[in-house]
């Protein structure tokens, strides 16, 4: 066993023990599988959740899960705050899900810190268009979780503020995406402006973030079938309601 530090894209980072251990995961079986068992940098609410919380590496970098584990595909839909998501390793064909729209994964040549060269990247050729629906917060000292400059006073139902924002469209090599509606904003916790909520956009400042690229996060993945094409090298996408598919899949078991 040996001490190992893990960083991320969003300047976070853990630090643990490295150890390996025989992994059985249906028929598959990997002897020597190597492992983090991280004592710093997670947070949590109580002593008995700390015991649960854990991260499960799933980039291309060869310690990570899907790596060691050899799948060729993996998929996720990551649902809103009323239900839990879906994680499916390997391959899958649904006749419910909807036909994916796919953009290559681009391998990355330059050195860190400005790229992580096992993160799954791909080139934005990039419009957005937003229009002035709220106020802006007036406080240029104010940056909510480093990248996020760009931030909202709400003195209205959220689901009111939501409904008239414009999307923004994200456009890859061969694909589109599309953020609407409460994947644009983000409640900061615990703060208020008065009697006014205070919310951030969701895409941050990368001059803020110390790196040259954005992170296309979980809160913009809401209720997107997220298809990770290992063997291809691509990633595809399509919006669904991830309650609904994770009904349909129960219903298939």
């Amino acid at each position: 066993m040996c001490h190992v530090a893990v960083s991320y894209a969003d300047a976070s980072s853990i630090e643990g023990t490295l150890a390996y251990e025989n992994f059985v995961i249906g028929s598959s079986i990997r002897p020597g599988f190597l492992f983090g068992c991280m004592d710093s940098g997670f947070s949590s609410n109580s002593d008995e959740d700390s015991k649960e919380t854990g991260l499960m590496g799933m980039n291309r970098g060869s310690l990570s899960f899907v790596s060691q584990m050899g799948f060729p595909k993996f998929s996720y839909c990551i649902s809103g705050f009323d239900s839990s998501g879906v994680l499916l390793l390997g391959d899958t064909r649904f006749s419910w899900l909807k036909t994916l729209n796919y953009t290559p994964l681009i391998q990355i040549s330059d050195p860190l810190p400005y790229f992580d060269r096992v993160a799954y990247t791909v080139q934005l050729e990039v419009l957005q268009q937003t229009r002035e629906v709220l106020r802006v917060f007036e406080d240029p000292n104010f940056v909510f979780q480093e990248p996020m400059d760009l931030c909202y006073q709400v003195d209205e139902s959220p689901g009111t503020i939501f409904s008239d924002l414009p999307r923004v469209s994200l456009m890859f090599q061969g694909a589109e995406m599309s953020v609407s509606g409460e994947r644009l904003l983000y409640q900061v916790p615990e703060m208020n402006k008065g009697s006014d909520s205070v919310y951030c956009f969701t895409f941050g400042n990368s001059d803020l973030l110390g790196i040259e690229a954005f992170v296309i996060g979980h809160h913009h993945q809401q209720n997107v079938w997220m298809e990770f094409d290992l063997v291809n090298s691509r990633v595809g996408f399509a919006e669904i309601r991830c309650d609904i598919a994770g009904q349909q899949l129960e219903m298939g078991l």
